[in-house]
């Protein structure tokens, strides 16, 4: 019973679909898709980037791999303690002894 109502709905909405009205069609549209299509495949279309473009790119990455060398070879200048040794130590948690010992 309900594979009744079902295509009954379906039904109802197809017929509704016909009665609508033609829609006009350009009929040069076809044939200018075509030459579009034609046009694509005679002279596929080239990307071409600036050379300004290209040498500021290579200038750039020239200079952060210049920088991450000089940052690699330059010695530690500060021998700080981590943040959380820190804390511990101001709090008196560096005594040898583990927080969760039950002394």
């Amino acid at each position: 019973m309900k594979d009744n109502k079902k295509e009954k709905w379906i039904d109802a909405i197809l017929e509704s679909g016909k009665q609508l009205p033609a829609i006009e069609v350009n009929p040069f549209m076809a044939i200018r898709v075509q030459a579009k299509l034609q046009l694509r495949q005679e002279a596929p279309s080239q990307v071409t980037i600036p050379a300004r473009w290209v040498y500021a790119s290579a200038v750039g990455m020239l200079l952060l791999l210049v920088l991450n060398v000089l940052v690699w070879q330059m010695p530690a200048i500060h021998h700080k303690t981590p943040g959380i040794q820190q804390v511990m130590q101001e709090y008196g948690f560096n005594n040898g002894s583990d927080m969760y010992d039950s002394k």
